[in-house]
């Protein structure tokens, strides 16, 4: 059984892609930064994820060389990237402001499964690579990344 739950976040309205504001916003200003399209967006949670009101995010992006996933946390007012990973090469680069986030060496060091640290105040998943890629894989079997017709099809 899976420590985490996915929310798939894109629906399609008359031929439009819609989704929650919040979480849509960020992605579209994620994706911007990173100079990559936005082709689905699931919310992953652990159980005190939800509890924070920050949500962590994972685009999926279509690519030549394969399916591009990326993981961040929406702060709000600023986005946390947390990793990148190519379904085709399946290696993980883990970015260097989510390990600076992480200020406990022991927990970096160790890197519990769904421990939770602070970056700027608020509270965000401590993850390992082995983790992240997890998500990753669970979130594409979960079928969530497929964007749904309003009518709930």
């Amino acid at each position: 059984m899976s420590r985490y739950k996915f929310q798939g976040l894109l629906h399609n309205k008359d031929g439009v892609i819609t989704g929650a504001m919040s979480p849509l916003l960020a992605a579209k200003e994620f994706v911007k930064q990173w100079g990559i399209p936005l082709d689905g967006l699931v919310r992953v949670d652990n159980n005190q994820t939800f509890e924070s009101g920050l949500d962590h995010l994972i685009t999926k992006s279509f690519g030549t060389n394969g399916d591009v996933y990326c993981l961040f946390v929406d702060m709000g007012i600023s986005i946390l990237p947390v990793g990148m990973m190519t379904s085709s090469d399946k290696d993980l680069t883990i970015t260097p402001v989510y390990l600076a986030s992480i200020t406990d060496k022991a927990m970096k060091a160790q890197r519990l499964h769904c421990e939770m640290s602070k970056h700027d105040g608020n509270p965000i998943m401590i993850l390992n690579a082995k983790d992240i890629k997890q998500i990753f894989k669970e979130a594409e079997a979960s079928g969530c990344f497929k964007i749904r017709n309003s009518n709930g099809s």
